[in-house]
């Protein structure tokens, strides 16, 4: 069981651009100032559960609940790149693609002959 956590007294809101707003695929991150003098709150867990690994470089790269739920809407459409965190999902779409364009240009081969 793994956890994603935010601990306030790490965070600097990133210059005033804060990252995780902007990178947050659901849009579900809101980024307010609080009053000064205010408790700090610590670690707060933001995530609970198994986390999906990258079948080729084995980083953890996103709660596996949240991959089902992006396959089940398909917002994912390339299912068999699925188990790639998102640097080596670049590479396999790309070497797939270029396979593909191989794979035109062969046959185009055999037709010509």
């Amino acid at each position: 069981m793994e956890e994603i956590l935010f601990d306030d007294s790490r965070c600097d809101g990133c210059g005033g651009s804060p990252l995780c707003r902007e990178e947050c695929p659901e849009k579900a991150v809101e980024v307010v100032a609080l009053p000064s003098g205010a408790p700090s709150i610590g670690q707060v867990v933001l995530v609970t559960g198994e986390l999906a690994q990258c079948a080729s470089c084995g980083a953890t790269f996103m709660p596996e609940r949240k991959l089902a739920a992006l396959l089940t809407r398909q917002v994912i459409t390339a299912k068999p790149v699925h188990a790639y965190c998102p640097a080596c999902r670049r590479g396999q779409l790309l070497d797939r693609y270029m396979e593909m364009l191989e794979g035109g240009q062969d046959r185009g081969r055999k037709s010509e002959a």
